[in-house]
């Protein structure tokens, strides 16, 4: 069990919004998802504050739409900020996940790991495997995780038997 941090959401992460990236001003994002003072300053509190304890990740966001430029621009400062250099992930909308994480994977950012998402309860377990193989077949293995499973309406069943 781990202390699970999503730093930000679909709805305040940039200038965009939803999976197609529909540009509209924001006022709640940091710096227009950009890594520059406000979300500096954020994510150093939220480091400073709870980064003490043993098992967390920081998660840049739920349904995470930021460019990949600005996502590696944050990965880099809570790597270089956080002392104990607790596990960094993402997540993104499921049919956005090869997009997203392929330009992540391996020695192309400090991630160590995804957080993922689906939208039919039978994917879960091959999208599982599908990340932790093709991170592993980079020398860098990722912890994979599910946090958001099945529909919106019904999520993951207690017992699928």
């Amino acid at each position: 069990m781990y202390l699970h941090f999503k730093m930000q959401e679909t709805e305040n992460d940039d200038n965009h919004r939803g999976p197609q990236r529909v540009k509209k001003a924001v006022p709640e994002c940091l710096d227009n998802g950009d890594l520059g003072i406000e979300r500096k300053l954020y994510c150093r509190e939220l480091i400073a504050r709870f980064g003490h304890n043993l098992a967390l990740n920081w998660n840049l966001g739920e349904e995470n739409t930021q460019t990949t430029g600005q996502q590696q621009a944050m990965i880099d400062f809570i790597h270089q900020t956080d002392p104990y250099h607790h596990n960094i992930v993402v997540h993104t909308f499921p049919e956005q996940q090869d997009e997203v994480y392929e330009a992540l994977i391996g020695d192309r950012s400090k991630l160590t790991g995804v957080s993922l998402q689906n939208s039919h309860i039978q994917d879960t377990h091959w999208q599982v495997v599908k990340w932790v193989q093709a991170s592993q077949q980079t020398g860098r293995p990722w912890v994979v995780a599910f946090d958001e499973s099945g529909s919106a309406a019904h999520g993951q069943c207690p017992d699928l038997g």
